[in-house]
């Protein structure tokens, strides 16, 4: 029985130590992606500034250019940048936590978020969820709680 406890902890170590690199992945692009989002902000910030200078040279131009949809614009962009930087450095905390072993509830909830993202967030969300709920790994990280 001993043999099969150690042979498990290897293919557990195996898992977490695949789930950690690849959520350091996932969280690299995510932030990629925040700061690409985080770029088309400034450049739709500057041709808005630009049209508003429009406006003023030419009062015609003031009913083809409605403020909400620009404020609704911007308010999206930012959201979007926001939340994208956020969970991108989630991300990463959850593959250095599942490198120490700790906080298993935080990665899980990392794995559950990452679901949304279609399609390779759902398969890296998928794994992390079945690996995290599995006896052998449960006791991992109750071991490192009590160390």
């Amino acid at each position: 029985m001993q043999n099969f406890d150690e042979k498990q902890k290897i293919i557990d170590d195996e898992h977490l130590k695949l789930l950690s690199l690849f959520h350091y992945i996932s969280g690299g692009l995510t932030l990629a992606f925040a700061l690409f989002i985080g770029v088309y902000f400034f450049l739709i910030f500057f041709i808005i500034s630009m049209a508003k200078n429009q406006q003023e040279l030419d009062p015609k131009l003031n009913e083809a250019l409605p403020e909400a949809f620009f404020g609704i614009l911007l308010a999206v962009f930012v959201i979007i940048f926001v939340l994208g930087i956020l969970f991108g450095i989630g991300q990463i905390v959850s593959g250095r936590l599942m490198k120490l072993r700790q906080m298993r509830w935080f990665s899980f909830t990392i794995g559950i978020i990452n679901l949304l993202n279609i399609p390779y967030g759902t398969i890296l969300g998928v794994f992390t969820i079945i690996v995290l709920e599995k006896d052998s790994v449960k006791q991992q990280y109750l071991a490192q709680i009590e160390d």
